[in-house]
């Protein structure tokens, strides 16, 4: 649909079809924030982490609707926003370097009272 003199019209609009784009796996990972490989364990491993795909006839890699995903992802909100911060649990055991600089400073206490009790 081109005029006669070359020109292309600035008028014409491009509709998007109501489904949305579809999404490969590339374009899933860029949205996810997840590496392709994830995605893919992930549909074996754990189906619940991803959306569910389509897989057309003659291809190898899944599909995702874009408007699916953006649904999937609405269904799945942050539970731990408003949950209240978790209890500080008590320290565990010291470091080793920290062990050793209690003994040697228990040393230093004990000699240096040895001294002034002389």
């Amino acid at each position: 649909m081109q005029p006669s003199d070359g020109n292309f019209s600035l008028d014409w609009t491009i509709v998007a079809p109501a489904f949305g784009p579809v999404l490969d796996l590339d374009g899933l990972a860029k949205l996810l924030h997840r590496d392709r490989a994830t995605i893919l364990a992930d549909r074996c491993r754990a189906p619940q982490r991803v959306p569910p795909a389509h897989k057309a006839p003659g291809t190898k890699e899944p599909l995702w609707l874009l408007d699916e995903v953006l649904h999937w992802l609405r269904t799945h909100p942050d539970l731990r926003a408003g949950a209240k911060p978790a209890v500080r649990r008590a320290p565990g055991r010291p470091r080793k370097a920290e062990q050793v600089w209690r003994t040697r400073a228990k040393r230093v206490v004990v000699t240096t009272d040895q001294e002034d009790a002389r």
